[in-house]
């Protein structure tokens, strides 16, 4: 009995060991794969490229700027002689108005007609300019259009046909003021004197 079951059990051995493997028998081993050589020339080649530009950058650009020297005194300008000669020198303690330098000098303006003896004071009762005109007298057209009397001499004027006038001047139609009193204007014209009152 025992020499049957020990063939049964050889031959079930030997039926096992011819059968085809199954998939869970074959061991699960994952084939092993190289790197290519370019790809590491490549990871060199770059790592190179950064170590070369962190150097530079270190050494170059982050390097700090020398501050200039405590006693290096900052060199003057350089000025033209043409422009320094050419400028005017500068007022002391006085303001310069550009509009009044821009304006050209004004001259004095000379009487129109030159006088052909000084005036002088005339002292006494004196004819008006009407009366003189009713007498014949050529004696132009003199309107007294402000009179402004002082007892200074220098603060005393008249506008005559539309001008400013002092004591002195002559007028262009020819008659001369001679003095300006409070009553009006003693006027001189062709050696004949007169007065025209105010209004």
């Amino acid at each position: 009995m025992s020499f049957i079951l020990d063939a049964l059990r050889k031959s079930e051995h030997e039926r096992q060991q011819a059968a085809v493997p199954r998939i869970s028998d074959v061991p699960a081993v994952a084939p092993r794969q190289r790197v290519p050589g370019w790809m590491l020339g490549i990871v060199a080649a770059l790592a190179a490229c950064v170590v070369v530009l962190g150097w530079a950058w270190f050494n170059g650009v982050g390097a700090p700027v020398p501050a200039p020297a405590a006693d290096t005194a900052p060199e003057p300008p350089a000025f033209d002689a043409e422009q320094t000669a050419a400028a005017p020198p500068a007022d002391s303690g006085e303001v310069r108005s550009l509009a009044r330098e821009a304006r050209p000098p004004v001259a004095p303006v000379a009487p129109s007609a030159p006088s052909s003896a000084p005036l002088s004071v005339v002292t006494g009762p004196l004819p008006s300019a009407a009366e003189l005109r009713l007498s014949g007298a050529d004696l132009p057209e003199l309107n007294l259009e402000l009179h402004v009397f002082s007892a200074v001499p220098a603060e005393r004027f008249v506008f005559i046909n539309a001008s400013k006038y002092v004591e002195g001047e002559r007028l262009p139609e020819g008659p001369g003021v001679v003095e300006i009193t409070a009553d009006g204007v003693v006027m001189s014209h062709l050696n004949q004197s007169f007065l025209l009152p105010r209004d």
